[in-house]
């Protein structure tokens, strides 16, 4: 069993976490615990409808809202990390 695909799949989350990629384009955001695998926390994103509808990609991942909740999101994934 391949134990190094998991910790490559957190990374590459973490990193786009950072940058704010995962939360922009994403529509709902599921955020696990490491072991055993439980739903921590559920959201609903709609940042890129509002780029959708002419919002400027600046703007909104300079928004407060959105820089919260990219920080919710990290603040749980490093919270559970072991």
């Amino acid at each position: 069993m391949n134990r190094a695909a998991p910790a490559r799949a957190e990374f590459s989350a973490r990193r786009h976490l950072r940058q704010g990629q995962a939360v922009y384009l994403g529509t709902e955001v599921v955020v696990m615990s490491a072991r055993p695998g439980r739903i921590l926390e559920r959201l609903s994103l709609g940042y890129s409808r509002a780029s959708a509808e002419g919002d400027d990609i600046r703007s909104i991942k300079a928004s407060p809202d959105f820089v919260a909740t990219r920080e919710r999101i990290l603040g749980l994934i490093w919270a559970t990390a072991g």
